[in-house]
């Protein structure tokens, strides 16, 4: 169950939630910093981030990750309309399932070793700490309950066993609820309250809009990327509700005006993957949505939008000077600092980020330690292969028995019965 007000410790814990970072905290050494950005800065940020964009190649990554999910999905690796559309009506056109079971066999047995456990996350100490280790696990379990973190790295460990990829964003996040308080003693009707609840929240990342430092090894990105970054699609009112938790966690809302609100995507980021061709129309049909909400907002012709708002969130190793901001604390030293962009024009937040460890709060991993890197192939690419096999072998054999039936078109009726011919 959530805890009430607890903005104080929300003040305290911002970006880490670790007792190390609190008690540090009352020096103001880990205390995260938000800050509005002058306008100069803030384009010289938003050029830079654009050719982060640039360099991590996310044509080549995306059609990589499309491949397998056909593949798992059971639908043509190449398609094209043609084939999507005859597939249907096709007799011919099945796919033996090689990958997803395999796949589907190894998220298993991930989830049954590493998530069955009580305790998600076990907290050890001797016995001379057991009430205080008590506290944190509680601590503890309570996040991993609120953020649902249980369901958030099964879906991390379904991407790792199916692309030999996977990433989760670890924050520090205010989420704002209603919870029934209790009754009074009068007898009065139990109140419906709102409460805060802050802890340590794993995200789980989509891999089609992940984006991360191409020079630094996989594995090293955490620690050693100059940036590293994910876009998500939101709706006017999750975005309104970001804004909100995010005040509430006393983070700065920067250009939340009508022109933030009015404008569109300048380049379409984010990324679905287009395996089912139904499913694909539903995910992408926007409608007549944002226009609604153009209207209500009060928005004039030239800004009526329509569909979402791109969200991208991105972590950079920043020196102020280096981006013209040379009287921000600090300006000449490298720091951590993440941002909360709008639409590709906006910085909504911009927020540096103090731990104990340096790292950036994404961790994106691969389990194949071969050296390769990403050009080592996941478990489903090395099966594509031979369900591509076991397919076309499959569609020849049923071709050749329609074929042993229906090549039967003339025969000697004095050597063959006409009722053997028109027997299946």
């Amino acid at each position: 169950m959530a805890k009430k007000s607890r903005r104080g410790s929300v003040a305290r814990s911002q970006g880490n939630g670790s007792s190390m970072a609190r008690k540090s905290q009352t020096s103001g050494i880990l205390t995260n910093v938000n800050a509005r950005m002058p306008p100069d800065v803030e384009r010289a940020v938003l050029e830079y981030v654009r050719q982060c964009w640039v360099r991590s190649d996310m044509d080549t990554k995306r059609g990589r990750l499309e491949r397998i999910d056909l593949a798992y999905n059971h639908e043509p690796v190449s398609q094209t309309d043609q084939t999507k559309t005859a597939k249907l009506d096709d007799k011919f056109s099945y796919t033996i399932p090689i990958v997803k079971p395999d796949i589907d066999a190894m998220r298993d047995y991930l989830v049954q070793t590493f998530l069955s456990a009580n305790q998600l996350l076990t907290v050890v100490s001797g016995p001379d700490q057991e009430d205080k280790r008590k506290q944190m696990q509680a601590v503890i379990d309570e996040s991993v309950n609120v953020f649902k973190t249980q369901q958030e790295l099964g879906k991390t460990l379904s991407q790792i066993a199916r692309y030999n990829f996977g990433a989760v964003e670890v924050n520090w996040d205010v989420m704002v609820n209603r919870d029934v308080g209790p009754a009074g003693v009068a007898g009065e009707s139990a109140a419906v309250e709102v409460v805060t609840f802050a802890g340590n929240n794993i995200k789980q990342l989509d891999p089609y809009n992940v984006f991360y430092d191409p020079d630094v090894q996989v594995d090293k990105i955490s620690e050693e990327a100059d940036f590293v970054g994910y876009v998500e699609k939101k709706s006017l009112l999750r975005l309104y509700s970001m804004f909100s938790n995010f005040k509430t966690a006393g983070r700065v809302v920067n250009h939340e005006t009508q022109d933030m609100y009015g404008s569109i995507p300048g380049v379409n980021r984010y990324y679905v993957p287009e395996v089912n061709p139904t499913g694909y129309k539903a995910s992408n049909d926007k409608g007549v949505w944002g226009e609604y909400w153009g209207s209500a907002l009060g928005l004039s012709d030239t800004q009526q939008r329509s569909g979402d708002f791109e969200v991208m969130t991105v972590y950079l190793r920043f020196v102020p000077a280096l981006f013209g901001w040379t009287n921000a604390p600090l300006a000449t030293e490298l720091q951590l600092w993440r941002f909360v962009i709008v639409n590709d024009q906006f910085i909504v937040v911009a927020e540096k980020i103090n731990n104990p460890h340096n790292f950036v709060n994404i961790l994106v991993t691969i389990p194949d330690i071969s050296g390769l890197g990403l050009q080592a192939k996941s478990t489903a690419e090395s099966l594509i292969p031979f369900q591509t096999l076991g397919s076309e072998m499959w569609e020849l054999r049923r071709a050749g028995l329609y074929r042993s039936v229906g090549d039967r078109g003339i025969y000697d009726p004095r050597l063959i019965d006409k009722s053997t011919i028109e027997s299946k």
